[in-house]
């Protein structure tokens, strides 16, 4: 019984021990790579680990990318970079916030409310996100933080950088100067708000710090124009100080920054330029379009501003006096102005009798300077009245008291539904910012906007482009081009080709391959083209003085009211806005222009001259480039 018991004990035991074998060996090469891993670590690179453990880590210094150019259809360089130093602040870093917003307060003569604003604005982002605390500064201000900065603070030195950079970075430059400012827009440093919504649209695209396009085309493409940062990796120690240590050097890492991509717009410089000039004593807007492709050639609002001091240091108190300036030169009367649209209205009133079958080529009615509606006078401008009249000669002359009758043949749904096939009404969804459709007086508009019904009498006055009905610039150039084109329809651009850094065309504009109309009659819109040609070519005609420039031209004046004719007001603000929608050359339309000066009288004042004067200057341009392919 024992020696049974004994026997199985042994055989148990001589197979444990040969399993405890192969056990042992595991554990002893186990134990031999845990100490030739130690001897790596503590031995070969002591030094290396020993000098991080000692709050030393790697941090990457960012290498700002240029965002890309913008450039005229010409080729002219309407925006570029210059090299810049912004000062910033990194709260990791700084160990005493108070007498670091003391020492930037003395050094930099920076306000201390601004320099609290700015430290109050870390909770927002993480604590090793810059905060910038003057962007562009000068080289002294640099030399200045240079010479001063030390890793820790000294009672010799009194000051307390600890946390203060400087780094480069870029700020836009202006070539041709501001006459293009509302469609280009400006920079600005990127808030918390508005970092979240573009973190979600392109995720690791943006961090705090950046400087990212507000309004125009820096804001609507700023994915396309900001290139792509790089980075030179460097050790610093525990207050951000950068150091070196011997064999680290080939460890860091340096990514090359990558420049945004170049935008080639479809204005002209020399259109700008031209209209900034002309504009430069009254508020209001020029607009100039293709009529066969819908490219926009000139967008001008004034008054404008700097664009320069809107993007610099001081840009949020610049940007705050504006928005309180009485003269709204923020406002982009382009696509933010809606103004009555006067007399030029008349072209979208005849062609929806024209339409309607109401009245025809030959229609004639007739004006006594007055026409009583009702227990009211409705006037025409001239008093004396233009007698009996057909449709060509009421456009030529603008006789009120001929839309007045047709507007009340027509209706008001008969005359919104052609300002509506023609634009009106609705905004182009440029992506712009705040574009205002304008009004046209829907019934749905109507029930909404009116405490009482339609009256005839609104009829009357929104036929010549008074009372409720507004259209911005825009509209009003995109309306005569779509008439003048032969009924083409037209979606408006400014953008004509994006280039990459390589110099590769990742875009280019093309109209569409389908052409489609507007629905209306080439009949009708070839009667408003003659008539509006006859504006100018007649003598007779309210636009006859742009007959004397160098190409003929077409086009209609307008007038619109501030005040009412029976409030008394001699200020320049109760002056009537001007207006003038032309086209030209008569024969071959190629381009539509619109112009509204403010508070500046009659459209043949200011306007008319205006909108000749660039449209002269466009063919005069377009003559010289075709003179210049054929040498």
């Amino acid at each position: 019984m024992s020696r049974g018991s004994l026997g199985i004990s042994h055989d148990y035991t001589a197979d444990v021990e040969g399993k405890f074998k192969y056990l042992t060996i595991a554990v002893l090469l186990l134990c031999g790579i845990v100490l030739i891993r130690l001897y790596h670590l503590q031995i070969v690179k002591g030094n290396y680990y020993r000098f991080f453990s000692e709050e030393n880590s790697i941090k990457e210094l960012p290498i700002p990318s240029p965002r890309g150019e913008i450039l005229d259809r010409r080729g002219n360089v309407l925006v570029s970079n210059r090299a810049s130093f912004d000062i910033i602040l990194i709260p990791q870093y700084v160990k005493d916030p108070a007498k670091a917003m003391d020492s930037l307060h003395t050094l930099l003569n920076i306000d201390m409310d601004d320099l609290k604003k700015v430290w109050a604005s870390r909770d927002k982002f993480p604590s090793y996100a810059p905060l910038v605390v003057r962007r562009d500064a000068s080289l002294s201000d640099v030399a200045i933080i240079r010479s001063r900065k030390g890793p820790w603070l000294t009672d010799r030195h009194g000051y307390d950088l600890r946390g203060v950079d400087v780094v480069v970075n870029y700020v836009r430059r202006y070539p041709q100067g501001n006459m293009a400012t509302h469609l280009l827009g400006y920079l600005r440093e990127v808030d918390a708000g508005r970092l979240k919504h573009l973190n979600e649209k392109y995720p690791g695209r943006y961090e705090s710090g950046d400087v990212i396009g507000i309004r125009g085309v820096e804001a609507l493409y700023d994915n396309v124009l900001r290139g792509e940062d790089g980075y030179d990796q460097y050790v610093v120690n525990a207050v951000g100080q950068r150091i070196d240590y011997e064999g680290i050097a080939d460890r860091l890492k340096r990514v090359e920054a990558r420049s945004g991509h170049e935008i080639s717009l479809t204005v002209d410089v020399e259109l700008q330029k031209m209209a900034s000039e002309l504009l430069k004593d009254y508020a209001g807007a020029a607009v100039m379009v293709d009529v066969n492709t819908g490219a926009i050639l000139l967008w001008y609002s004034s008054p404008s501003y700097d664009l320069t001091e809107m993007a610099g240091p001081d840009g949020s108190k610049y940007w705050s006096m504006l928005s309180q300036d009485k003269d709204k030169a923020l406002l982009d009367r382009v696509v933010q102005g809606a103004y009555p649209p006067a007399s030029t209205f008349k072209i979208v009133t005849g062609l929806a009798g024209l339409e309607s079958g109401k009245i025809n080529e030959n229609t004639r009615q007739s004006c006594g300077g007055v026409m009583m509606f009702g227990n009211r006078g409705f006037h025409c401008w001239n008093k004396y009245g233009h007698g009996s009249i057909d449709f060509n000669t009421s456009l030529v002359q603008s006789c009120d008291i001929y839309y007045y009758l047709t507007g009340l043949k027509v209706g008001v749904d008969g005359i919104v539904d052609v300002a509506t096939k023609l634009g009106m009404g609705k905004s182009y969804d440029l992506g712009l910012t705040d574009e205002r459709s304008g009004v046209m007086p829907t019934l749905a508009w109507q029930k909404k906007n009116l405490k009482r019904g339609w009256q005839k009498g609104d009829t009357v006055s929104f036929s010549v482009g008074q009372g409720y009905n507004t259209v911005t610039p825009l509209q009003n150039s995109m309306m005569l081009a779509q008439i003048v084109n032969g009924g083409v329809k037209l979606a408006p651009h400014f953008v004509n080709t994006i280039t990459d850094v390589e110099g590769k065309v990742i875009y280019t504009w093309k109209m569409d391959e389908k052409t489609e109309m507007i629905g209306l009659s080439k009949k009708n819109l070839m009667l408003i083209k003659k008539a509006l040609s006859e504006v100018v070519s007649s003598p007779s005609g309210t636009g006859h003085r742009l007959s004397r420039l160098a190409y003929p031209m077409g086009g209609k004046t307008g007038t619109a009211q501030v005040v009412s004719l029976d409030r008394e007001c001699h200020s320049k603000e109760c002056r009537d806005h001007g207006w003038f929608v032309g086209f030209a050359p008569t024969d071959k339309p190629q381009v539509a222009v619109a112009v509204i000066s403010e508070h500046s009288g009659f459209g043949a004042t200011v306007s008319a001259p205006t909108a000749g004067a660039l449209l002269e200057l466009y063919l005069k341009i377009e003559d010289e480039v075709k003179k210049g392919e054929k040498k």
